[in-house]
């Protein structure tokens, strides 16, 4: 079914590209210092489950993620970190099942709630669940921009974009991440820089151990290159790159030396044979 709030966000962003511009923009919660955010004055952390900190439709938190999460926890409580998906707590999750499974891998706890991200009637769900804090207060983490950037902005929360991402979406999630990432304006990626100071840098091979990346992106990437899911080139095709085109042969020089076989005859321009004569110089064919 199609996520209508995302829709109506896409056509809001058109005229208004604040609307995805996050204020932090990291590889992932890795790079954020929740000590240092806790410091600023935030209280309570809302937070996306797929590809921000579950492969995709998975429920175990990405094991090279344990430690970031494990001091977001301790630094903002569990009962201070909210879980908010598109799918786990939602009339998608049957009996709440995945619910229940991440209040207890994530220790967190998971808003029940029937209007998708980045739906306004999600506002005072959020707001009742952090009832001493106020919006500006919060900091909303997520991966994609029409949803939980836009969440952010509309609560006048602190939104933070985790832009690689740990698994392959499917079709309608992968075209609508490159979608928003084309309109991201390309000096917004680096975030606001009165955040800066809340943001670890990560080495390149940090970045790059992450699960279930193909070798195509893992190449783009040690090249220097903008892979396909940070909205470098051919994004569209099913999420790799397309390959290269073949190299155009090289011309043969005038003066090479023939192949085995090949009779040794200079070309006609240098006097090694006889040009054809043109059609208007040719004996008439006999009838």
């Amino acid at each position: 079914m199609a996520n209508l709030p995302a829709i109506s966000a896409l056509t809001q962003a058109l005229f208004s590209r604040r609307l995805i511009t996050p204020h932090i923009v990291v590889p992932d919660i890795r790079a954020l210092d929740f000590v240092a955010l806790r410091r600023r004055g935030l209280k309570g952390v809302v937070v996306d489950r797929d590809n921000c900190l579950t492969l995709p439709r998975q429920d175990d938190l990405v094991p090279e993620l344990k430690e970031a999460w494990d001091e977001c926890i301790d630094t903002f409580g569990s009962r201070n970190c909210l879980l908010v998906s598109n799918s786990a707590g939602t009339p998608k999750d049957p009996g709440l099942l995945q619910a229940s499974i991440l209040r207890h891998t994530l220790r967190a706890s998971v808003l029940l709630h029937t209007a998708p991200k980045p739906s306004p009637r999600l506002l005072p769900l959020i707001a009742a669940h952090f009832d001493n804090a106020k919006p500006s207060e919060l900091l909303v983490i997520g991966d994609r921009l029409l949803t939980d950037v836009v969440l952010a902005r509309r609560m006048g929360a602190v939104g933070a974009w985790t832009n690689n991402v740990w698994g392959r979406d499917g079709m309608g999630e992968g075209l609508g991440r490159a979608v928003e990432r084309r309109m991201l304006r390309r000096e917004k990626w680096e975030g606001e820089e009165e955040w800066r100071d809340c943001v670890r840098r990560l080495e390149p091979e940090v970045v790059l151990e992450k699960k279930k990346v193909g070798p195509v992106e893992v190449e783009q990437q040690q090249q220097g290159k903008t892979p396909w899911w940070m909205g470098g080139a051919n994004e569209l095709v099913l999420g790799r790159g397309a390959p290269a085109a073949p190299a155009p042969a090289a011309p043969a020089a005038a003066n090479a030396e023939p192949a085995d076989g090949a009779p040794n005859r200079a070309p006609w321009s240098r006097g090694g044979g006889e040009r054809a004569a043109p059609w208007a110089e040719r004996e008439p064919c006999a009838g």
